[in-house]
């Protein structure tokens, strides 16, 4: 699995490179040439190679945390789900989004598990709330039992995971 792993995501980023660079080529060279259109589209391929680069990564990123054995242990959530909206939050620092932690009860799992799901978790919440100027992001859970769940709130949707 780690070698077809590495080669598949070998496989497919050389493609994307090709895409990406061609692309950007065109924009810088060939940029007075080009319509307002033009540029629009190309943005927007660019954009999308970029996505796709990401969903590699998190394919890889998933492949990788599934091979290793799981580490049970107590997990701050609240904490956790700070730091993993900090490191987000690094990658659109120009976004005005506001994170608001409500009741989020501790938890008992694999560290590197649930942050991957907090990961994608708060990612959709920053994505959905791209349409707006001002972003608010609530997260915050429930104990049932044996299960704890997490909910993450946006103005635009409600994104619902349970662990």
């Amino acid at each position: 699995m780690k070698l077809s792993s590495y080669s598949v995501s070998h496989d497919l980023r050389a493609p994307l490179r090709a895409i990406d660079g061609f692309s950007r080529v065109l924009l810088e060279d060939c940029n007075d040439k080009l319509d307002d259109e033009g540029k629009r589209l190309l943005k927007i391929v660019r954009d999308n190679t970029n996505k796709m680069g990401q969903l590699i990564e998190d394919i890889l990123t998933l492949s990788r945390l599934g091979r290793k054995p799981l580490e049970m242990s107590h997990i701050d959530m609240a904490k956790l789900t700070k730091d993993v909206y900090d490191e987000l939050k690094q990658t659109t620092p120009e976004r005005k989004i506001q994170l608001e932690i409500k009741n989020l009860p501790a938890a008992h799992g694999d560290p590197s598990m649930i942050h991957q799901v907090l990961v994608n978790l708060l990612s959709n919440a920053i994505k959905f709330t791209r349409p707006r100027e001002n972003a608010a992001i609530e997260v915050g859970g429930r104990e049932e039992g044996m299960k704890t769940s997490i909910m993450s709130k946006t103005m635009v949707s409600d994104l619902i995971c349970s662990m």
